[in-house]
């Protein structure tokens, strides 16, 4: 039995690490065999190229920007060194990786993972913050980066 099912809350990335931990295979650890909650996104992603018209042959890049843990599931890498000291992700990305089977998207589609710049500050603050172009600001700035 999984120590934790995978539901939509702030809990779901102690849920993925408590499930990692007991080694736990939820069908989702890798971009080549994508399920769970990023199953959804993938749905909706196809959903949106329907409605465009856009076939998914003609997407041969795309970017994620994710936390660190969302990251290393969507690489296929285990995120068990993040929950425990001294927090040591197998990855901080910043590189490409074969965009996987799975996804709604050309055969030799390349994916952009987001630089991580450790555990917890993953790529999804990062791009936000680039995004923001905070870097350009004079004197103190504030980056809110409000959850899950």
């Amino acid at each position: 039995m999984l120590p934790c099912q995978w539901e939509r809350s702030t809990a779901d990335l102690v849920c993925l690490m408590l499930n990692a931990m007991k080694e736990v295979s939820l069908g989702f650890l890798g971009c080549g065999n994508i399920g769970g909650g990023v199953y959804r996104l993938l749905q909706e992603m196809q959903e949106t190229l329907e409605k465009t018209g856009v076939k998914p042959e003609q997407i041969t890049y795309m970017a994620i920007a994710g936390n660190t843990i969302m990251q290393h599931l969507y690489a296929g890498y285990s995120p068990v060194g993040m929950g425990v000291v001294p927090f040591t992700p197998v990855s901080l990305f910043g590189g490409e990786l074969p965009a996987g089977e799975d996804m709604p998207v050309a055969k030799d589609c390349r994916c952009f993972l987001a630089p991580c710049v450790h555990s917890y500050v993953g790529g999804d603050i990062t791009i936000g913050m680039m995004a923001c172009r905070l870097d350009d600001e004079e004197g103190p700035v504030v980056y809110l980066d409000i959850g899950t």
